[in-house]
């Protein structure tokens, strides 16, 4: 199947970064507008009639213990809907992505199928906790609709990505050879672990342990992520003193991999290694040498 590169344009209505964002994709229907949390009231003054329409929207935030959470809803009136949020939810907002559409042709039954749809995927790819209590059943739309809707809920996958809401596609390792990946292996403690780097970050595979205990030396933001990453499962106990990774996991640097993993304060690029014992601070530094 051969990939087509999309044209995504960027408005920004204050000339600054930190404000409003209005996004569109060419040739496609829909629309979407990140919003700063103090904002919101902007959405109903008359500014923003684009979104006083039906769509779906997803609030973002932190839980009283600093991890993510989201959101998902929909509405008749998306900009309406999501002023009773700020006091309605259990954690802090920090930013809202809403979406509606230019042509004025969702329903009330489209909506509700796409954020149907949304929280399925948000669930299954486990990269944050949802604060939706319950997931309803798919909404049934006629065979011609669901195509349309298929179609939509793909592009508005892709401009959630490129807002920073990378939440509904599992993370994805391209097949790699033996060459590529690198180890982590604590003979003293039985915990070994598989990486690669990809487009996402680093990725540890499936399949790797992790100590199932900590060090009081690691940091609160490791920790908390750690935390999170049992909450959904992405980490379970295996038993015989270790934990396990039950999908591919992405992760901002290979010293947070390891720290993770190590359950401690760790170096990645000294302590992940090709199959050759070759460190990953040795790798990079060739890659830089014949750059």
């Amino acid at each position: 199947m051969t990939t087509h590169g999309k044209q995504l344009r960027l408005f920004l209505p204050d000339g600054t970064p930190s404000g409003p964002r209005y996004y569109e994709l060419v040739n496609w229907t829909g629309q979407a507008l990140q919003m700063p949390l103090s904002r919101i009231k902007d959405l109903v003054s008359g500014k923003w009639p684009e979104f006083q329409s039906p769509g779906v929207y997803l609030v973002r935030g932190l839980s009283e213990d600093g991890h993510p959470r989201l959101y998902i809803g929909e509405s008749e009136d998306v900009a309406q809907r999501v002023q009773a949020h700020p006091s309605g939810l259990a954690f802090e907002i920090s930013d809202i992505l809403l979406f509606s559409s230019k042509d004025d042709n969702l329903s009330k039954s489209h909506v509700l199928w796409l954020e149907i749809q949304l929280i399925q995927r948000a669930m299954k790819a486990k990269r944050i906790t949802l604060a939706n209590s319950k997931t309803p059943p798919l909404k049934t739309l006629s065979r011609a609709e669901e195509a349309t809707m298929e179609e939509f809920v793909e592009n508005l996958e892709l401009v959630a990505q490129t807002a920073g809401f990378n939440y509904f596609k599992e993370a994805a390792s391209p097949k790699f050879a033996d060459s590529g990946k690198l180890y982590i292996t604590m003979p003293k403690i039985g915990l070994s672990a598989t990486a690669v780097r990809t487009d996402e970050g680093f990725m540890v595979l499936a399949g790797s342990d992790a100590s199932p205990t900590t060090t009081p030396a690691l940091s609160k933001g490791y920790a908390s992520q750690r935390e999170e990453l049992i909450d959904k499962e992405m980490l379970v106990d295996a038993g015989e003193g270790k934990l396990t990774f039950t999908a591919d996991c992405p992760f901002a640097s290979p010293s947070a991999a390891a720290a993770i993993i190590a359950g401690g304060p760790r170096s990645g690029p000294e302590l992940w290694k090709d199959e050759s014992g070759t460190t990953l601070k040795e790798i990079i530094g060739k890659e830089e040498e014949s750059a």
